[in-house]
């Protein structure tokens, strides 16, 4: 069938190339037995298509308030003097993946933990208290199964946040047994062992999740003095998530 467009711009089907006399065609097993029948098989079908058409441009584009973790072009700016140096992290980004790797090739997630049963305050002092070294944690995180590693992950950055801001306010505890720098190292370490076991497959949702704390280590290390320890524990994790994950806007 031959297109023309009609009077108001759409594409519509006109005049019939070929004429077939047949009304409707003849197939034996769905397939048509002739060419004759195959082209009125082909126009009875193009027939029953729905025919489309472009919408215009919105008028107004509505301005959404989207949440964080959507807001691509709202994330804080870095400070360049608090930034890593390129070189680094290229050559970070190669050894924590190889050693992800083999850390990921050796675990076996257990389908029962006992942290899976702990509510957040119980979450808390686990992390805090808990006196364990590096090779220990990993030990610890590698069976946890993935929702539970995303989730002591979003847990971990909001206990980080809290803690950033007593810093800042220099909110003293009454307990003397309240140590900023030993909290502040138990943090940044949960996060980096458990981004080591955090699947190479992920779904969107999980990407929001890293970026979401990516870009609370970003803003907390806007504001602290360059070449601090902190700042370098908060470079290792935004160059993990940046570079591993690939969320390569985030520095």
């Amino acid at each position: 069938m031959k297109q023309e467009q009609g009077d108001d711009g759409d594409i519509v089907l006109s005049k019939k190339v070929f004429a077939i006399e047949k009304n409707e065609a003849e197939l034996v097993n769905g397939i048509p037995v002739s060419g004759e029948d195959y082209l009125l098989l082909v126009r009875q079908q193009a027939e029953s298509c729905t025919q489309t058409t472009i919408a215009p441009p919105p008028a107004k584009i509505l301005q959404l308030d989207l949440p964080l973790e959507y807001q691509f072009t709202k994330d804080a700016p870095s400070n360049i003097d608090l930034l890593p140096d390129p070189a680094w992290q290229t050559l970070f980004d190669s050894c924590f993946k190889r050693f992800r790797k083999e850390r990921q090739d050796m675990k076996h997630v257990a389908s029962s933990t006992p942290l899976a049963t702990k509510n957040h305050q119980q979450l808390h002092i686990f992390c805090t208290t808990c006196s364990m070294d590096d090779s220990t944690l990993l030990e610890t995180i590698a069976p946890l199964p993935q929702t539970m590693i995303l989730k002591l992950l979003k847990l971990n950055k909001e206990w980080l946040q809290l803690l950033a801001q007593k810093m800042s306010s220099n909110d003293q505890p009454k307990d003397k047994s309240y140590n900023f720098e030993n909290l502040w190292k138990c943090h940044t370490t949960w996060l980096f062992s458990l981004l080591v076991y955090v699947d190479p497959v992920i779904t969107s949702l999980d990407i929001s999740i890293l970026r979401d704390v990516c870009r609370a280590c970003i803003v907390i290390r806007n504001s602290l003095q360059a070449n601090s320890d902190q700042v370098i524990q908060l470079n290792i994790i935004i160059t993990i998530i940046s570079h591993c994950f690939g969320q390569s806007d985030l520095k």
